[in-house]
């Protein structure tokens, strides 16, 4: 899922913890509700726009824009502004933080997966070679060795093959390229 449909599924899914997060605190559902799903909304709008080459500053546009948006919702709705904010703030940091990779790929990966294990690295790394040639008709032959890095199989070598056929122009290349592999099992199955 992508796009505007994950945007909402998050800030509906950040609307509803923050407001039973909300509501434990002393505050009401509705409130925490608002607060959650609008700072969601908003901190994943500015995450996507900022462009910047300044280090840490799409992460710092990001809480600062969700502890806001939502402290201005929760004190429309009928609660404090600070609440709202620290909430907001912590959903943007935490979570956007996390998924778009701002505490690092390893913690992004782990997240993602559901794995811990990969926040200390890749299941294992691998090196392939690719040929491509194509005269209207494209064939690509991909050919590699691997080595896993972690579980009950470390250090053990595995083939990276790969074949492909499609369309393509009159085109010939060859590249070199390294794979570096996170599985949600482990099983000799590289999702690179």
């Amino acid at each position: 899922m992508s796009g505007v449909g994950k945007i909402i599924l998050q800030s509906a899914m950040h609307g509803h913890v923050n407001g039973v997060l909300s509501g434990l605190d002393g505050g009401s559902y509705q409130q925490g509700f608002f607060s959650g799903a609008g700072g969601s909304i908003v901190s994943s709008v500015v995450s996507g726009l900022v462009v910047s080459n300044v280090p840490g500053m799409r992460g710092i546009s990001t809480v600062a824009a969700g502890g806001i948006s939502a402290g201005i919702i929760s004190k429309a709705s009928g609660g404090t502004f600070w609440q709202g904010f620290r909430m907001g703030a912590i959903t943007a940091g935490l979570n956007h933080g996390l998924h778009s990779g701002l505490f690092g790929r390893n913690a992004a990966i782990a997240a993602l997966t559901g794995r811990l294990r990969h926040l200390w690295g890749p299941d294992a790394l691998g090196v392939l070679g690719s040929g491509t040639a194509s005269s209207l008709v494209a064939t690509k032959i991909s050919k590699g060795k691997g080595i896993v890095l972690a579980g009950p199989k470390k250090g053990t070598l595995f083939d990276l093959n790969d074949l492909g056929i499609g369309v393509g122009w009159i085109d010939t290349s060859i590249e070199l390229s390294k794979r570096i592999c996170y599985w949600h099992w482990f099983k000799h199955r590289c999702r690179c």
